[in-house]
């Protein structure tokens, strides 16, 4: 497969619990594939996975290890669905795929469904969830499958206590649900705390951020509430652009400016002790000064993260000045 194009940043990550101020990159390699124009990629299951849904046949789900190489090339596709929209997509360690989206019949009925596809796409498993519409989906280190969302029917928000985290085993069985819509508040003319959430994973637990009700929750692998901690606080014209758990507990925020004039990107990490956000900052020049950075998420205890717009990945590590 021949590849060219885009450079790909790796190096290695060790946190503090407290105290580091500064991110420096260690390392390098180079992924041979150009992304302009099609969604940002993420980092999930140990590899960077991109949705292509500019594909006239059906979305396409690629993904590239560590070493650039590009190991899957997935049309997807739902039995007896004339279209389907991918909402939110996820790898696990073991390869296999997690994907949420509506399928359209042909005379234009919706149905909400989460897929799990082995990991050579010779498998598949759909579940149809309807009215709960799974809208961010990520998949734990013991192969479950982790959802929020809400409920809806006709294009309206129904059933305002409805859980919206929900936990499935890999065959699709619901194994629990969790955090009512009514005990959280939205902030931001928004309609649902799913909107603009993050799922993240570690090695031991799971973790939702979500921006509109300011509260990031953590759960243990059976569903119980571990903590949770306000979100970080932004300036007016900074937004969230990725969220990361890392293996050794640090959690990592980046965000983008999104007024005139742009300003430099940033990356906040979560002071558990003091529970409070400060900054962190790369010393790389190059990547201090970009306007533009993403969190993508961990691998083990290394942040994975893009520091320019052709979709480089850099990985720092914590100094404490």
């Amino acid at each position: 497969m021949q590849t060219a194009g885009i450079a790909i940043w790796l190096t290695g990550w060790a946190l503090t619990t407290a105290g580091a101020n500064t991110l420096a990159v260690t390392g390098e390699t180079k992924i041979g594939y150009d992304f302009g124009g099609k969604p940002l990629p993420r980092w999930t299951g140990g590899v960077l996975a991109q949705l292509d849904d500019t594909v006239e046949t059906a979305p396409v789900l690629r993904a590239f290890d560590r070493d650039g190489k590009q190991i899957l090339d997935l049309l997807i596709t739902v039995p007896d669905a004339r279209f389907i929209q991918v909402i939110d997509y996820a790898r696990g360690l073991d390869g296999n795929l997690a994907i949420s989206g509506t399928g359209y019949s042909g005379d234009g009925r919706a149905a909400a469904f989460l897929t799990r596809i082995s990991s050579d796409g010779q498998q598949q498993k759909v579940i149809r969830t309807s009215p709960y519409v799974p809208y961010v989906v990520t998949v734990a280190t013991d192969g479950t499958i982790w959802t929020a969302g809400w409920e809806i029917v006709d294009g309206v928000l129904v059933n305002p206590n409805h859980d919206m985290i929900r936990h499935f085993d890999p065959s699709g069985r619901l194994l629990g649900s969790f955090i009512p819509r009514s005990s959280l508040e939205v902030y931001g003319n928004r309609l649902h705390p799913a909107e603009r959430s993050h799922l993240v994973v570690s090695h031991d637990r799971v973790g939702w951020y979500s921006e509109l009700s300011r509260v990031y929750i953590e759960f243990s692998p059976d569903g119980s509430v571990i903590d949770r901690y306000p979100t970080a606080t932004l300036d007016v014209n900074r937004k969230v652009s990725g969220v990361g758990l890392c293996d050794d507990g640090s959690l990592f925020v980046s965000a983008i400016s999104h007024g005139k004039p742009q300003q430099p990107w940033q990356v906040l990490t979560l002071d558990r002790v003091n529970r409070n956000w400060h900054a962190v900052m790369p010393l790389d020049s190059a990547a201090r000064s970009s306007d533009f950075g993403v969190v993508f998420g961990c691998e083990g205890s290394a942040l994975v993260t893009t520091t320019t717009r052709s979709s480089e990945l850099t990985w720092f590590t914590p100094r404490s000045n």
